[in-house]
């Protein structure tokens, strides 16, 4: 999704569901476009799609720096995944949660 560089929800049409990167649910499983926008499968393409390494560092910096709150979205409800990932207090990192688990390795 252009606006926050994050992986975004599009609607049949192609448009993107208008909602903050902090929004869990609806596409992202246990999750928001902060936890689904880094998959560790091909390091070298994901660094391109950012931009380049240093703008891929940047982005994962700001995952971290980014306050922990969260939208319940789809969920409705807080779930006990969103109310650990805030007490952690590393941002949107939630080492609680699979989808997350990899990306303090991407900075290696």
């Amino acid at each position: 999704e252009p606006k926050s560089g994050l992986m975004g929800h599009r609607k049949s049409n192609e448009d993107f569901v208008q909602e903050t990167p902090e929004t869990w649910g609806d596409c992202y499983t246990e999750g928001s476009a902060w936890h689904h926008s880094f998959p560790p499968f091909n390091v070298k393409l994901l660094a391109e799609l950012h931009g380049g390494r240093a703008a891929l560092m940047a982005k994962l910096h700001e995952l971290f720096t980014t306050p922990g709150d969260f939208k319940p979205g789809s969920y409705k409800t807080e779930i006990h995944e969103m109310r650990e990932m805030r007490m952690l207090g590393m941002g949107q990192y939630a080492h609680n949660n699979q989808p997350t688990h990899h990306l303090a390795y991407l900075f290696s």
